[in-house]
């Protein structure tokens, strides 16, 4: 839901999720919402590689819930350096 909101708001949007099921009901209540042209779904770990920086904002949506403490510093540390 978030991502469809800020959709409206941006020129582009990149949204990731780790599960696949999360992805494809991004892709269609973008679709529903006339706004998925300016935002690509796809799937991603965090844990792993992070993107290129390159990004202005970052939103970490729930993300901190299911994080260990050193993972949650791992995250902080990489979405500052992007």
């Amino acid at each position: 839901m978030l991502t469809a909101l800020l959709a409206h708001r941006v020129d582009h949007l990149d949204a990731r999720d780790l599960v696949p099921a999360a992805v494809e009901q991004t892709t269609a209540r973008l679709l529903a919402a006339g706004a998925k042209d300016r935002v690509s779904v796809g799937r991603w770990d965090m844990r792993g590689t992070w993107p290129e920086a390159g990004h202005d904002r970052a939103v970490l949506s729930g993300v901190p819930d299911y994080l260990q403490a050193d993972e949650e510093r791992r995250c902080s540390t990489q979405t500052t350096r992007h």
